[in-house]
């Protein structure tokens, strides 16, 4: 049939149905054909409203083309020209609904939707478009009201049962999310997002096993989404799985390299397994690429905080706290830190804030109190009381316990909680060292033990030497506490504080020039923060001055 022959034929079908008075749309001339382009369907309905210009349904075919080939303002055009010729013509309200919906225009496309309703309240797609458009509003409620709607309608099809499953998942309906979402299934069993749905649904219902089933079964159906593997790992880290977790993170990066959810994951599956290396080579890529993503921040804290460069952690799990202040894991990471850096004060507001949140974890109300003694604060006893009760025979409690009793010069008590702590753990190095630093007040011998006990536990304990180097020069052992100071000294030789006290054992027994040269030394050295320090230094060294001269 020659080009005109079709144009005619065209123009006849329409002429009839004119006549006719039909109330139906004009038959689809969209359907596409070897003869049949854009251009020239556009042309031929263009012709036919040149000839009709009141017949509204021919506005309503052209927009319907226009939808088609997604020119949805010159949808939107013909669909309000269709509907100013024909205010009831539902079909133009549903249409123009449409396009404002694929515009982001939500708003207008629900008054649109509205309209349409009034004059067909029975068509379930209607109230699937409008759902789909509540959700884009984010207002799931009444999302939901329209899909419920639409399957009161015995709309069956398994777009609808998914957009169900979602909204109640949405709404945190999970058990209700899930049979929907298996009634989607089985109307479309090979549709990917489906398993997603129905695992994410399960992660969340703690059911670990069916949650691994549907990601795998979604895997199955699409290897080359990378939500799947991101997916899997998350739920075997949440099984403390790590060695599979950090499988499936290195699977999603085989994928995207720049996924910054699998370098973060597969970072803090490294630290469980005790990899730094992997995992700082993971945390470096995704902080090229997110530097402030607060999921990462956490883990770089932590990779931080899991080498003892606690110093270096805190900043980044402030920003995470910051931003999350319910995350119990990075404030307690924090308080840890906060407490090894002998910030005991902000450790204290932490732990605070911990206890409050969990008041049976014994091991805050320990923390706590070993800020509390950090400060010497006598608060740091009735925390350590709590802990005792929550954690029985634990011998951190009874060393703190003895620090709060020595800061309090409660000897006895001290005593007895160190000894209690060193017979639950013969191997705690500081326990013998500070019973050790009360013996010296009267059972010299028995402090002497101490500190070599806690010096063999712990040879790089320098308070153990320089405490055993007083305990030498206060029973007249020169000679071995000028070894002890000298040991520290090489150790640390800016040491003023003991280059000082070495010096004044050289004048104990009259070594007058190492003393002096000590003492100038340790005045060299002393920080200028230190008075106290530096005029008891020129106090002695104005007197040893002076007994020269005599």
């Amino acid at each position: 049939m020659k080009k005109t022959d079709n144009l005619f034929f065209i123009q006849t079908i329409y002429i009839l149905l004119l006549l006719s008075g039909c109330a139906t749309v004009p038959p689809d001339i969209t359907e596409p054909s070897s003869e049949n382009t854009f251009i020239q369907e556009e042309h031929y309905i263009s012709v036919l409203i040149a000839q009709y210009p009141g017949n509204p349904k021919l506005y309503l075919q052209r927009a319907s083309l226009y939808s088609k080939h997604k020119l949805y303002p010159k949808a939107i055009q013909d669909c309000s020209t269709a509907i100013r010729l024909n205010p009831g013509l539902y079909e133009a309200f549903f249409l123009r609904g449409e396009m404002y919906y694929y515009m982001n225009h939500y708003s207008m496309a629900i008054k649109d939707f509205d309209r349409a309703l009034m004059f067909n309240p029975k068509e379930p797609a209607l109230y699937m478009l409008r759902g789909k458009t509540y959700l884009k509003m984010d207002q799931p409620h009444n999302a939901l009201d329209n899909f419920i709607s639409a399957e009161q309608l015995h709309y069956t099809a398994s777009g609808l049962y998914y957009h169900l499953a979602s909204t109640h998942y949405e709404l945190n309906n999970y058990s209700t999310a899930l049979e929907y979402c298996n009634k989607a299934v089985d109307v479309e069993p090979k549709q990917p997002e489906y398993y997603y749905l129905s695992g994410r649904i399960h992660y969340l219902q703690n059911e670990y096993d069916n949650a691994l089933k549907s990601f795998d079964r979604m895997i199955s159906l699409n290897r080359s989404d990378i939500r799947g593997y991101l997916a899997l790992a998350d739920v075997y880290a949440k099984q403390n799985q790590h060695k599979n977790a950090f499988a499936e993170y290195t699977r999603a990066l085989e994928i995207n390299p720049d996924s910054v959810h699998a370098l973060t994951g597969k970072a803090a599956a490294a630290i469980h397994l005790k990899n730094y290396p992997a995992a700082e080579q993971a945390v470096e890529r995704a902080s090229k690429l997110a530097p402030d993503d607060i999921d990462l921040r956490l883990v770089r804290g932590i990779l931080f905080y899991e080498q003892n460069l606690y110093s270096a952690s805190i900043p980044e799990l402030n920003a995470v706290i910051i931003a999350d202040p319910g995350n119990y894991e990075a404030r307690t990471k924090r308080a840890h830190a906060l407490l090894q850096t002998s910030s005991f004060h902000t450790a204290i507001a932490d732990l605070t804030v911990l206890i409050q949140n969990s008041p049976e974890n014994g091991s805050f109300y320990l923390w706590r109190g070993m800020a509390y003694n950090g400060i010497k604060d006598p608060r740091s006893e009735d925390d350590l009381r709590k802990a005792l009760a929550l954690m029985p025979d634990n011998p951190d409690i009874y060393f703190e316990l003895g620090i709060a009793g020595y800061n309090q010069d409660h000897d006895e008590d001290a005593i007895f909680n160190f000894s209690k702590a060193i017979s639950l753990n013969n191997n705690l190095s500081n326990a013998y060292l500070y019973r050790g630093l009360i013996y010296a007040k009267t059972a010299l011998e028995w402090a002497l033990d101490d500190f070599n006990t806690c010096i063999k536990l712990d040879p790089d304990n320098m308070l153990a030497y320089s405490s055993r180097a007083h305990y030498f020069r206060n029973t007249m052992k020169f000679r071995q506490a000028i070894d002890d100071f000298s040991f520290i000294l090489s150790r640390d030789p800016q040491n003023a504080e003991i280059l000082y006290e070495r010096g004044r054992t050289f004048l104990m027994i009259n070594e007058l020039d190492k003393a002096l040269d000590d003492f100038n030394g340790a005045l060299r050295i002393a920080p200028d923060t230190n008075e106290e320090l530096k005029s008891r230094i020129t106090h002695d060294i104005d007197a040893l001055l002076r007994s020269l001269e005599q």
